[in-house]
């Protein structure tokens, strides 16, 4: 039976969430997926949690839940973008808070943005604040991944594409956010493009590690590439780049030779 949460945090880094992902994907689906679909995915994801910071109870895409509803549920404050008689409307109707925190459920910057809109904070238990609680990774995954593509299907009809824009152009259109829709969209390009990096970085830093270890090296990082690099009469920087990548491609060539070689 669904019942509420405390809210708490729950830390994921962003090639644990990748590899999630595609994980998920795979067993949603039975297919695989592009490494563009999850980029975009990731990029979303870096939005609405802060890059994991603010992930609770691992909703990767802050879904909305109802007290008593059909899943577990928990509170913490958020911010909505809303024309000013809807917001007007809500503070209107709002109550003390329930977090232990003084003032009411619902405040409005009387400021507008570029859009016409006012920033609203509900605050718990204001209904706006009620969220989705997953108890693993893997289980918020699906729930994200479902709750795309059953919820919101234009967007999920362009994610295949690959397009950060495309994609936060058809969830803005859907009303999954009401943030400023070219700042959204401009934050899910950097965030798409800046996330790429950070995943290849790391892959091929992996590759390293696993290279060397195959080649008999231990340690840190940094000192089996320096070992690696003074062995076979290179640089000793501990960075690797074109000449040390080459070299390590060379040995592990040697290596699988040699491994299948007929006696």
């Amino acid at each position: 039976m669904p019942r509420y949460f405390p809210d708490k945090k729950t830390k994921a880094t962003t090639m644990e969430v990748f590899a999630a992902l595609q994980t998920g994907w795979r067993t949603l689906f039975r297919q695989d997926v592009s490494d563009e679909v999850i980029f975009v995915l990731l990029a979303q994801w870096t939005i609405e949690t802060g890059g994991g910071l603010s992930m609770h109870h691992f909703n990767l895409g802050n879904l909305k839940a109802v007290e008593n509803g059909d899943h577990d549920w928990t509170f913490f404050s958020c911010n909505e973008f809303l024309v000013p008689a809807r917001a007007q409307a809500l503070l209107a109707k709002a109550s003390a808070r329930k977090d232990g925190k003084p003032g009411l459920n619902v405040t409005v910057d009387s400021a507008l943005n570029e859009e016409g809109k006012v920033e609203v904070w509900v605050h718990p238990n204001h209904p706006g604040c009620c969220f989705r609680v997953f108890h693993t990774l893997e289980e918020g995954v699906v729930g994200y991944l479902q709750s795309l593509q059953n919820r919101f299907p234009k967007a999920w009809s362009v994610l295949e594409l690959g397009d950060p824009t495309k994609f936060s152009r058809a969830l803005s259109a859907q009303g999954y956010y009401t943030a400023v829709e070219a700042k959204y969209t401009a934050a899910m390009v950097y965030h798409f493009n800046h996330l790429k990096n950070v995943v290849q970085k790391e892959q091929d830093r992996q590759w390293v590690i696993e290279s060397l270890h195959y080649l008999g090296h231990e340690g840190s990082y940094d000192k089996m590439v320096r070992a690696f690099q003074k062995k076979h009469g290179l640089k000793v920087d501990g960075d690797v780049g074109e000449m040390t990548t080459a070299k390590l491609q060379e040995r592990l060539a040697a290596v699988s030779d040699e491994a299948t070689e007929i006696p």
